[in-house]
């Protein structure tokens, strides 16, 4: 007995979400060539329905970590703030839960920059002695806390959006449903939308000249010299190395 009109739509709905909301941690480490090594290495995530810092400021210049969510390096914990993607959500033309995982996935970012490591890496100290790996995992955590609170605003912003960009475009070109495209095409839009609304560090205006997979190279390299303390992560250097 074959399906049904309501059945089918159910069908097809099902399969857009399984497309559209992959995890976002899965999402981030893709774009950005790093994973997460789990346990302290491995960021949290919670959901807040307390007014976000920039409630206030809603109707005004807000800005995406102020009034959608945030990334506490020093508690590694990502906070959506629901009051915010609720009320923010329509005036770009989205379901909440389509901002949501935008939000989401730029917060990764941030914490993808902070603790996102090679395989090697992760294999190395997960081969240790039970001791041994208690200690260098704490002694990563503390070294990589270190360097991301040295970085500037303007290049944590720029990570951040340029990891998002590279993840709405990917789901883009995996999505097999023209109603999973679709959906992509209104994610890819609001994301330009709010990217105009907000201060210039979340403006991709420096890198629009690059392809996505030209982006996702350099922004891998940038994060692995930094890692290393080959480079200076301030505007300048950013600027200089993205605009080759």
């Amino acid at each position: 007995m074959g399906l049904n009109g309501d059945e089918m739509d159910l069908m097809v709905g099902i399969e857009v979400c399984s497309e559209i909301f992959r995890p976002a941690y899965l999402l981030a480490q893709q774009a950005s060539g790093f994973q997460f090594a789990g346990g302290p290495l491995m960021p949290s995530e919670h959901s807040s329905d307390e007014e976000p810092p920039e409630w206030a400021m809603r109707d005004e210049r807000w800005t995406i970590d102020g009034l959608l969510g945030c990334y506490d390096a020093n508690q590694q914990r990502i906070t959506i703030f629901n009051k915010g993607i609720e009320v923010i959500a329509p005036k770009f033309g989205l379901q909440p839960e389509f901002l949501e995982m935008i939000v989401k996935v730029h917060e990764y970012g941030h914490s993808i920059f902070h603790l996102g490591m090679m395989q090697p890496e992760i294999t190395s100290i997960f081969g240790m002695p039970p001791q041994g790996k208690e200690r260098m995992v704490a002694d990563t955590l503390r070294m990589r806390t270190e360097t991301y609170n040295e970085v500037a605003r303007y290049v944590h912003e720029q990570i951040a959006q340029g990891i998002t960009k590279i993840v709405l475009i990917n789901l883009r070109a995996s999505a097999t449903k023209e109603q999973s495209r679709n959906v992509c095409d209104k994610m890819i839009e609001a994301f330009n939308a709010l990217m105009r609304r907000q201060p210039e560090e979340y403006r991709l205006d420096s890198v629009a000249h690059l392809t996505h997979e030209q982006l996702g190279k350099r922004l891998h390299k940038f994060i692995v010299l930094t890692h290393r303390g080959a480079l200076t992560p301030d505007r300048d250097v950013w600027d200089t190395i993205m605009a080759w």
